[in-house]
């Protein structure tokens, strides 16, 4: 199967997954990662859910996975991060490069979104008044709203078949 048949698999498959088209695609996933010299890393049909995803949603996890690298440094977030590093190296080898600009973009949305919620996952809404809340809910929100337009951009710029949409306040 030639790169630019994977590519438009992946493209076809991505909300409709065929079982064969996927045992095709591990197939090319994992004659890609012998290449790449990760000879420890073997895909396998038990991974599905996590390796075969829309590039927006891969980039997402991706910015959240290196933002928790960089605050919370355990070495499950090197394994989360590493693995989805390897699925976006697949992704570039067949053209879908996301720039460096709107990963940055994304990642500071995370960044953002973190550091506003982070008072309130620690318990301390006594100290935050009520309007203190509201105002963060309200901010997170828009940059939710901010969040899945840039995904939605990035599913765009491919012709990914696909809106991300989410059930929140953002919506």
């Amino acid at each position: 199967m030639s790169k630019e048949e994977i590519k438009h698999q992946i493209i076809q498959t991505l909300n409709f997954f065929s079982e064969d088209a996927l045992y095709d695609l591990f197939s090319y996933l994992n004659t890609f990662i012998s290449k790449s010299g990760a000879n420890t890393l073997r895909i396998s049909i038990f991974n599905i859910e996590k390796l075969v995803m829309p590039l927006p949603e891969l980039i997402d996890r991706m910015a959240i996975s290196e933002l928790k690298i960089e605050r919370i440094s355990d070495n499950e977030c090197f394994q989360e991060y590493n693995s989805y590093t390897y699925i976006y190296e697949f992704y570039k080898e067949l053209g879908f490069v996301v720039t460096e600009e709107k990963y940055k973009e994304l990642k500071d949305i995370h960044s953002r979104i973190w550091d506003l919620e982070s008072d309130l996952r620690r318990g301390k809404e006594g100290i935050l008044t009520k309007d203190e809340i509201a105002d963060r809910t309200l901010l997170i929100r828009d940059l939710n709203r901010k969040r899945v337009h840039l995904k939605n951009v990035i599913a765009a710029n491919y012709s990914f078949p696909l809106e991300i949409k989410r059930n929140h306040a953002s919506e």
